[in-house]
C-alpha cells in the first residue's frame, strides 16, 4: 500500500484501463479513488481507456467515468498511444501556462506593493503627506467629539467631556477621573516620517481648582504609525499585536473603563 500511495502521489497522469475485470476487483477501484482525490487538487489527470466493455456497462459501474472522453482499444494500440501523447502534451502545456500566469500575477502584485511602499515613503517625507496625516488626526478627533462628547449630553449616567490642550493633543474625560489622551508626537509641518499617534487611557482626579487629588494611573496605552495605501488613503497601524485595528478601539476601552468606575461609584453610594 505504501508503494501504491507513493506512486499515486507522484504521478502526473493515471491511465485507467476500464474492463470487466477492473470493476470486479477491489484494488484497481481503490487506486482509481486515489486518482480522483488527486484530480480535485491538480486538475484532470485521469485518462480512461475502454477495453472490451460497452458504454452501458461503464455507466452501470461508474456514471462519472462514463461521462469522460475516453479512448477505446478497438482503434488499435498505435492510435491509443498517439491519443495519449496528444492529451498529455496539451495538459502539460496548460499546466505550464497556468504556472506562468500565476508567476506573472505574483510579479505584478510585488511590483504594485513596492510602488505603494515607495509612494507611502515619499508622502511621509513631504509637506503634502504631513498635511494628510494632520487631516486624518483632525478627522479622528471630530469623530470622538461627535460619538462620545456630543451624544453623551443625553446620558444621565455616563458623560464625556472633550478638550484640546495643544494643536496636536486632545483629551476626553469621564467619571472618576478617567481620561483618554490622543497625542500626535514627532509631527512636523514638512514631514511625518517619525510621527506617532499616542493613545493613552489614564485615571487621575482633580479638585475644583484643577489640582491633582491622586497619582496618575495608566490603564491602557498604544502607539499608531501612519502610512498610505492606494489613492493616498492614510492608514494607522500598530506594531503591538494586542492592539490590532484602528485608534477607534481605544474609544471602546474608555467607555468600558468609565462604566466600570461609574458602577463602583453607584455601589459605594448604596
Amino acid at each position: 500500500m505504501e508503494k501504491i500511495d507513493e506512486g499515486l502521489a507522484k504521478c502526473d497522469f493515471g491511465i485507467v484501463v476500464l474492463s470487466k475485470h477492473f470493476f470486479e476487483k477491489k484494488w484497481p477501484r481503490a487506486e482509481l479513488e486515489g486518482l480522483f482525490a488527486r484530480e480535485t487538487r491538480s486538475g484532470k489527470i485521469i485518462l480512461p481507456i475502454w477495453k472490451d466493455i460497452t458504454e452501458d456497462e461503464v455507466k452501470t459501474c461508474s456514471p462519472i467515468l462514463a461521462s469522460r472522453v475516453a479512448l477505446s482499444t478497438t482503434a488499435g494500440l498505435p492510435k491509443v498511444l498517439e491519443e495519449i501523447r496528444l492529451v498529455v502534451g496539451v495538459s502539460k502545456r496548460q499546466r505550464e501556462l497556468s504556472v506562468l500566469d500565476a508567476a506573472a500575477r505574483r510579479v505584478e502584485i510585488l511590483k504594485k506593493t513596492i510602488a505603494d511602499n515607495q509612494r507611502a515613503e515619499q508622502l511621509l517625507r513631504s509637506e503634502q503627506g504631513a498635511k494628510l496625516v494632520k487631516s486624518s488626526f483632525e478627522g479622528i478627533w471630530a469623530i470622538i467629539q461627535d460619538v462620545l462628547c456630543a451624544k453623551s449630553e443625553d446620558s444621565a449616567s455616563l458623560k464625556f467631556h472633550c478638550r484640546r490642550s495643544f494643536d496636536t493633543s486632545m483629551y476626553v474625560s469621564t467619571v472618576r477621573g478617567m481620561n483618554l489622551n490622543l497625542n500626535l508626537a514627532k509631527f512636523f509641518m514638512n514631514h511625518a516620517v517619525d510621527t506617532r499617534l499616542e493613545v493613552t487611557i489614564f485615571r487621575q482626579e482633580w479638585d475644583r481648582f484643577n489640582q491633582p487629588l491622586s497619582e496618575l494611573m495608566t490603564r491602557f496605552e498604544v502607539q499608531f504609525q501612519p502610512t498610505f495605501r492606494s489613492s493616498d488613503e492614510i492608514v494607522w497601524f500598530s506594531s503591538d499585536k494586542s492592539a490590532r485595528g484602528s485608534p477607534y478601539r481605544a474609544f471602546h476601552r474608555l467607555c468600558a473603563e468609565g462604566d466600570h468606575w461609574r458602577r463602583i461609584s453607584v455601589m459605594n453610594l448604596s
